[in-house]
């Protein structure tokens, strides 16, 4: 006799227990709520992600965001010596 064994680590059941139709996509799963849109502003440079070191240069190769880098910055980590830095190249 041959045994068949049932990967324990399957994530998909079978057809009589489900129902028999295919699982799709409820409109609760959107990670954005309904009525909303996404911000386009979630693309921008987020400086709380990195460290000094590594915005800093983002921001020196990026001279025309440091006043978005600079606000992000404020708004979230509010590191010292990061917004004395991009004080500074804002002001140069």
């Amino acid at each position: 006799m041959i045994r068949v064994l049932r990967d324990p680590y399957a994530t998909s059941l079978p057809p009589e227990l489900t129902g028999g139709g295919e699982v799709t996509p409820s409109s609760t799963d959107s990670p954005v709520p309904a009525g909303e849109s996404v911000d386009a502003s979630t693309d921008a440079y987020d400086p709380g992600d990195y460290t000094v070191d590594d915005v800093v240069a983002y921001a020196e190769a990026h001279p025309d965001e440091v006043d978005a880098i600079l606000a992000a910055e404020r708004d979230g980590k509010n590191r010292v010596t990061l917004i004395s830095h991009l004080e500074t190249m804002r002001d140069e």
